[in-house]
């Protein structure tokens, strides 16, 4: 129930991560541990302050447009992906596709990462630019809902035939397995699928992959079956 100035809280984050606390804990004293990617900001609590503190809200914003960029051209608390597997020395820390927020940067060549996810560590890495990918943006249904958002690194398969060339012929299968290696133009999703004529790169839409997850029942898209009874539709 307590609130804070959100850069503040950021700053708080960071120190914390940095002395190797998994999570950071609330600053008010209460000790429950908060999440690094923040909670959302308070509409209310915003326009209040603006209203009554517009003079100081102007001058902070001021002061927070002279910061240093990130590097990379990433924003600070920008989800992004692991664009390759992380090594240190020579243990891998961090596999492709691991998810993590941007806190800061780290001296002049790194960014400070905080990833969901790591093989040695805290999580919290001080990475290059180039090896860190966006995390791709959530996408809307054609009724305009939000769909689960899909990640970097995530197991699919194709839900459709997928096609390429003029005329058309299908390249990838339905069913087909594969794995999301980043986003492509125009908001499609580039996805590296495993075909029985071997590995081919597809750039899709959303409406053409499914999560390669067990549906109800214990059963797999595409997988092949039979009806164990007549199916009536109506009459």
């Amino acid at each position: 129930g307590e609130s804070f100035c959100q850069e503040c809280l950021r700053q708080w984050t960071i120190t914390k991560l940095e002395d190797g606390a998994q999570r950071p804990r609330c600053p008010a004293g209460c000790g429950k541990k908060i999440d690094y990617r923040l909670p959302q900001t308070s509409k209310v609590l915003r326009q209040l302050l603006e209203s009554s503190h517009s003079a100081e809200i102007a001058e902070r914003r001021g002061e927070a447009e002279d910061v240093t960029p990130l590097l990379g051209g990433f924003e600070a608390w920008q989800e992004v992906a692991a664009a390759r597997d992380i090594v240190v020395g020579d243990q891998v820390y961090v596999s492709f596709g691991t998810s993590g927020v941007v806190l800061c940067n780290h001296e002049t060549t790194h960014v400070k990462v905080k990833f969901d996810s790591v093989l040695h560590g805290t999580g919290t890495l001080n990475v290059f630019p180039a090896q860190l990918m966006p995390q791709l943006p959530r996408s809307r249904s054609a009724c305009g809902s939000e769909q689960r958002a899909l990640q970097i690194g995530e197991a699919v398969v194709a839900a459709l035939n997928l096609t390429t060339g003029e005329p058309p012929v299908v390249a990838v299968p339905f069913g087909t397995p594969g794995t999301i290696v980043g986003a492509a133009v125009e908001g499609r999703i580039e996805v590296l699928f495993t075909s029985s004529s071997g590995p081919k790169r597809l750039n899709v839409q959303r409406f053409e992959i499914e999560t390669a997850g067990e549906l109800l029942g214990g059963f797999r898209m595409a997988q092949q079956v039979k009806a164990c009874r007549d199916i009536y539709a109506e009459a």
